[in-house]
């Protein structure tokens, strides 16, 4: 990629990221800044939230209550520059609260 190339790559996984936080519709469990991976309060299990998800063909992210059990409804999104902006549309439709 280069200097060049890496820095494009950080900026898209940046902007992609911060429109998904705009969208999902669900608010962000830590009030802290982000890159490209960011935690939200689902407002249940997000186990379920991930079922629910998978089974209409989309991985929404990590359920962190499976390693820190008092965060049953959080859940861990990831946004990279492989993502486009229908990807985040279609995520946000699935994670409508």
């Amino acid at each position: 990629l280069g200097p060049r190339g890496l820095e494009d790559v950080g900026r898209a996984c940046l902007s992609l990221a911060e429109e998904a936080k705009r969208t999902v519709g669900h608010p962000l469990a830590f009030d802290r800044p982000t890159f490209k991976e960011f935690a939200l309060d689902v407002g249940r299990p997000a186990e379920d939230v991930v079922r629910a998800a998978r089974a209409q063909g989309v991985h929404p992210g990590y359920p962190l209550g499976r390693d820190y059990p008092d965060m049953e409804n959080v859940l861990l999104v990831a946004v990279t520059e492989k993502r486009t902006k229908a990807d985040i549309a279609r995520l946000a439709e699935v994670l409508k609260p």
